[in-house]
């Protein structure tokens, strides 16, 4: 693989950039438009996927992108960026301090790269394949909890897509693990499973931007990304367990086998 490094010098200088633009609008925004029941998009959104498309385009014009704002627009080299310019825009909307910038970089359709600035904890975290995952430059590592009563999971929160296969896969889990948090933003779910101190994570319905930086953060973490019929992760799945990589990954597979898809 080519070396990466000028790319990730880049991405982690956008998404601290795009992190000040959403700070400094935090519990200020006034301009919500909904796209659909329970998706929300404000200026805040527009402002910093702008800010960061333009930012990378300047430098490498060939290069593709899909974000989730401004939808797909194909490169001319075989470089994509993948982009959530505000993860968990409902928390900001309302003022909880729970939400990221997310940008990932795929070759071909492998991600090679992935940044999650979490700008209200001054956490940035970044992934290279095959080099480890770092918080602030710092080394991180997933937990080795490996019993699901031990465990604290995370837990998708967006009822408005899936109510009943949400409801149905919680009432099978909660019977098994420790405790439930469902934090509303996946860049956070992610990085916390990276740290270690959450032990897994299922969503029933994701997009791209949702989850390629995250799913790489994870593995070089030490963690395991998979659909619900243990698949390998990759950018355009529907659904995931994101967990520490031990035998709890099964068990949750086990435990969604029996809930409606």
């Amino acid at each position: 693989m080519e070396d990466v490094a000028d790319y990730l010098e880049l991405a982690k200088d956008v998404s601290i950039s795009a992190g000040k633009l959403l700070m400094s609008k935090y519990k200020k925004v006034k301009n919500i438009r909904h796209k659909a029941p329970g998706d929300v998009v404000t200026e805040a959104d527009l402002e910093a996927e702008e800010l960061i498309v333009s930012s990378i385009r300047k430098k490498h014009p060939g290069h593709g992108f899909l974000a989730e704002e401004g939808g797909e627009s194909q490169g001319k080299e075989d470089m994509t960026w993948i982009i959530d310019p505000l993860d968990g825009t409902n928390n900001y909307t309302y003022g909880l301090p729970i939400f990221g910038v997310s940008i990932a970089l795929v070759k071909g359709k492998e991600p090679v790269l992935g940044v999650i600035n979490v700008p209200v904890f001054g956490q940035l975290f970044h992934a290279v394949k095959g080099r480890g995952s770092f918080m602030n430059g710092k080394p991180i590592k997933v937990s080795g909890r490996d019993r699901l009563q031990d465990s604290m999971m995370l837990y998708d929160s967006d009822f408005v897509k899936s109510k009943t296969e949400i409801l149905y896969s919680l009432d099978s889990i909660t019977k098994r693990v420790n405790r439930i948090r469902m934090l509303g933003a996946a860049s956070v779910q992610f990085v916390q499973i990276a740290m270690g101190n959450a032990d897994a994570w299922t969503e029933q319905s994701t997009n791209p931007w949702d989850i390629a930086a995250g799913c790489l953060i994870v593995e070089e973490a030490g963690g395991k990304v998979t659909d619900f019929d243990g698949k390998p992760w990759n950018p355009w799945m529907k659904n995931l367990v994101a967990s520490n990589g031990t035998r709890i990954h099964g068990e949750i597979l086990e435990l969604l086998k029996a809930g409606p898809r």
